[in-house]
C-alpha cells in the first residue's frame, strides 16, 4: 500500500468518502456563489428599473398629452390642443420629481392650472390649492412587474390633481393618501392611462434632459426643390434611370411642387396642399394630373413626427401623412388609397446648414429619391399671422341690431363672460402657414338651431366643432 492511501485511512476517511466530502464542499460553495451573484443581479435590475423613474418629469408639450375618454385610447371626450401648451403654460411647467431616496415632489413654481372643484370658475392659472400645492411629505414606489407607480402622500399626484383611482375629486379635501398609476416607460417618455370610473385619463410625461427636445425640424416647413431630379426613381441608390422629373415639371406639376410638409414644434405634422395636388391612377385619375387631394392623403390625418438623428430616420405617424409622393411607403407603392399604412419611416440626409433634405426610400424593387428645401414663410398679413383671439370679456362684445352701431336688438352685458364662459374661452387661431382653427376645449355655447333648447353650454356640434381644415386670408 502506498503512503498517501495509508494516511487517508489513518484519518479515518477512505478515498471514496473523501471525494464525496470534497464534492459536497464544492457544491455548497457553488450554491453560495450562485445566490451571491443572483443577489447582485437583482440589485442591478432593481437599480436599472429605479433609474428609469428617477428624475424630473413634466407634461409633454404636445397635443393629446392630456386626454380623456370612455375607453383606453379613446380621447373623444376631451384632449389638449397644441395651443394649450402655451394657454396652460402654468400647468405644462409643473415638475414631478422622483428622488433617488424614494421621496417625491410636486414643484409648481407658484402657479398651476385650477378648476372649479378648487374654487376657480372659469378654470385658469392661479396659486396652487392645498393639499395639491407641493406641501405633501410624499414618497414613490415602482413595481416593474405590474407596471404600477404609486405616489403616497395626501395631495401628491401626476398629471392632473383631480384624477384618482376610480374617480375625480369634487373638493381638495377629498384627496386620498395615495394614488396608483398604471405606467408604460419607454426611454424618457412615461404614458399613464388611469381608470377613474366612467373612463380613462391619459397623461404623457417627458423626463428633463430627454432626447425628445428640440431638433432641426421643429417649426419647419418644406417643399419639393423646384429643380430637375427633385423626384426620381431607379433600381439602386443614385440610379435614376427609371424616371425623374424635368425642370419643366416644376411648372406643369406646380400643384405638387407647392405642397407643404410642416413639422410643428409640438410634434404634430401637417400636409398642406391648398386644395390641389398631383393625382395618379391609383387615386382614381387617369391620365394623372392636378386635382383635389384624395383621402386619406388630403392633409386630414391627425399626424405626428419623430426624428432619430443617430439613425438618420424621420418617422411620420398618422394614416395618410407622407413626404414627397403619397404612394411611396416602406417596401411598396400603394395601389389604392385604402392601403395607406399608419406610419412611414424615411431615411433622410440633411445639408450642412439643414436647409436641404434628401430622402432615399426603399420601396421594394428600387429606391425613390426626393429632394426638399425649406419653404420661405408666407408674408405676414397685418397682425393676424401666428395669433390666437378670443371674444372680449366685456359688455357688447357680442351685439346685433338693424344697422351698424345700433345694438338695440340684443347685446351681451358685463356678466356674459362668466355666464357663457364656454364661449368666451373659445379660441380663433390664425397660423403662420395660412391655416385656421377653432379651438373650443370640449364645450361651447349651443343654441336651438344646433339642437339645444334652451340654449346653453354643450359639446360642439359638427361641422362647427373645430374639425374643419380651415384656411385664412386677409
Amino acid at each position: 500500500m502506498s503512503e498517501r492511501p495509508l494516511k487517508l485511512y489513518i484519518l479515518g476517511l477512505s478515498p471514496k468518502l473523501l471525494l464525496i466530502k470534497y464534492y459536497q464542499q464544492v457544491t455548497f460553495k457553488f450554491l453560495i456563489m450562485r445566490k451571491f451573484y443572483l443577489l447582485i443581479l437583482v440589485f442591478l435590475i432593481y437599480g436599472n428599473v429605479q433609474a428609469q423613474v428617477e428624475g424630473t418629469w413634466t407634461i409633454a408639450p404636445e397635443a393629446q398629452s392630456l386626454a380623456v375618454g370612455p375607453a383606453l385610447g379613446d380621447f373623444s371626450w376631451w384632449s389638449n390642443s397644441a395651443d394649450d401648451v402655451n394657454g396652460r403654460a402654468c400647468l405644462f411647467d409643473d415638475k414631478f420629481i422622483f428622488n433617488s431616496d424614494g421621496t417625491f415632489e410636486n414643484v409648481q413654481d407658484g402657479d398651476t392650472w385650477l378648476e372649479a372643484w378648487q374654487g376657480t370658475d372659469p378654470e385658469a392659472c392661479g396659486a396652487p390649492v392645498a393639499p395639491h400645492d407641493g406641501s405633501a411629505a410624499a414618497t414613490w414606489s415602482y413595481d416593474a412587474g405590474t407596471g404600477e407607480l404609486t405616489i403616497t402622500g395626501t395631495g401628491a399626484h401626476l398629471g392632473l390633481a383631480k384624477v384618482i383611482n376610480g374617480g375625480e375629486l369634487a373638493a381638495p379635501s377629498d384627496a386620498p393618501e395615495s394614488i396608483t398609476y398604471p405606467v408604460v416607460i419607454e426611454d424618457d417618455r412615461m404614458t399613464i392611462d388611469i381608470n377613474f370610473g366612467p373612463g380613462f385619463w391619459h397623461f404623457v410625461l417627458v423626463k428633463d434632459g430627454s432626447t425628445s427636445g428640440p431638433t432641426v425640424f421643429d417649426d419647419t416647413k418644406w417643399v419639393l426643390s423646384p429643380e430637375a431630379q427633385a423626384l426620381a426613381v431607379g433600381p439602386a441608390l443614385g440610379d435614376f434611370t427609371w424616371w425623374s422629373n424635368t425642370a419643366d415639371d416644376v411648372t406643369t406639376r406646380a400643384c405638387l411642387f407647392d405642397d407643404q410638409f410642416v413639422f410643428n414644434a409640438d410634434g404634430t405634422f401637417q400636409n398642406i396642399m391648398d386644395g390641389d395636388s398631383w393625382i395618379e391612377a391609383w387615386q382614381g385619375m387617369d391620365p394623372e394630373g392636378c386635382g383635389a387631394p384624395v383621402a386619406p392623403h388630403d392633409g386630414s390625418a391627425a399626424a405626428t413626427w419623430s426624428y432619430d438623428e443617430d439613425a438618420g430616420e424621420l418617422t411620420l405617424t398618422g394614416t395618410g401623412a407622407h413626404l414627397g409622393l403619397a404612394k411611396v411607403v416602406n417596401g411598396a407603392e400603394l395601389t389604392a388609397p385604402s392601403e395607406a399604412p399608419e406610419s412611414i419611416t424615411y431615411p433622410v440626409t440633411l445639408s450642412a446648414n439643414s436647409d436641404t433634405m434628401t430622402v432615399d426610400i426603399n420601396f421594394g424593387p428600387g429606391f425613390w429619391h426626393f429632394v426638399f428645401v425649406q419653404a420661405e414663410d408666407d408674408p405676414v398679413a397685418g397682425d393676424l399671422s401666428g395669433t390666437s383671439w378670443q371674444i372680449a370679456p366685456e359688455a357688447q362684445s357680442l351685439a346685433v341690431g338693424p344697422a351698424m352701431g345700433d345694438f338695440s336688438w340684443w347685446a351681451t352685458d358685463e356678466n356674459a363672460a362668466t355666464e357663457r364662459a364656454c364661449l368666451y374661452d373659445d379660441k380663433f387661431n390664425f397660423y403662420t402657414d395660412g391655416t385656421f382653427q377653432n379651438v373650443q376645449d370640449g364645450d361651447t355655447w349651443l343654441e336651438a338651431w344646433q339642437g339645444m333648447d334652451p340654449e346653453g353650454c354643450g359639446v360642439p356640434v359638427a361641422p362647427h366643432d373645430g374639425s374643419a381644415l380651415g384656411t385664412w386670408s386677409y
